[in-house]
């Protein structure tokens, strides 16, 4: 410190000094500096806390966009649904059946579970990029309520009755837009890692069971999912 206070004082000077007056000019020093660090702490401090202020800020505009998108997206999700509800998958339909074929096969496999359609009930039939799979719209709801009354009748159907090679599985399922279909795998992927106890579709929309017995669940979004399974990695293939 006495070299530091050198280059303040000439010789001379630091000669008439008493060591009283040294350490009380010492201590003025040092005071000064505490007073300056102190002085740049709270400058820096301010800085700090306005931009804690500004982020925190950022954040919860960040939350309350987000939450503004799942809406936008469980909305979008819903009149994509919507759209659907007279459509059914039939899936299992052996790629053999041509397109010119596909809708007195179809009323034919729908009179086995005892329910009876005319050609002007169905709007559309066409085969998806699945080949086993068909959807069929129709132009009744009443007839779709009808078809899901009665599709587990088709586990026991013998399919060489119509046609097909003996064992073949026909089944029936709900036409789901791309993010409930999506819903509806990850949830195949919790039952099968025994996250949940079951899990199905009713009137479009993906429900699951956490545990035998308990309450459905309905699930039209993703962050239902994570919000549930926050452990989960859903991104796991």
């Amino acid at each position: 410190k006495l070299n530091k206070m050198a280059l303040l004082f000439t010789e001379d000077t630091l000669k008439s000094l008493t060591k009283e007056k040294l350490i009380k000019l010492l201590q003025e020093k040092n005071n000064e500096s505490l007073e300056a660090l102190s002085k740049d702490m709270k400058e820096i401090l301010g800085k700090f806390t306005k931009m804690e202020a500004e982020i925190s800020s950022v954040r919860q505009e960040n939350a309350t966009l987000k939450c503004k998108m799942v809406e936008l997206e469980r909305q979008a999700a819903s009149n994509s649904q919507y759209s659907r509800r007279e459509s059914f998958e039939l899936c299992g339909l052996p790629s053999s059946v041509t397109s010119d074929a596909l809708e007195t096969k179809v009323c034919q496999i729908l009179s086995t579970i005892d329910v009876t359609i005319a050609s002007d009930e169905i709007e559309a039939i066409h085969r998806l990029h699945d080949n086993n799979k068909i959807i069929v719209k129709l132009s009744k709801r009443k007839k779709w309520y009808e078809i899901f009354q009665n599709k587990n009748k088709l586990k026991n159907l013998d399919t060489s009755t119509l046609g097909f090679k003996r064992g073949t599985k026909i089944f029936i399922n709900e036409s789901l837009c791309p993010l409930y279909k999506k819903l509806w795998s990850i949830s195949k992927r919790l039952f099968t890692e025994k996250e949940i106890s079951s899990f199905y579709t009713l009137n479009g929309t993906v429900r699951i069971k956490i545990r035998e017995g308990s309450v459905p669940i309905i699930i039209t979004h993703m962050k239902d999912l994570e919000d549930l399974f926050p452990y989960f990695d859903f991104n796991k293939n």
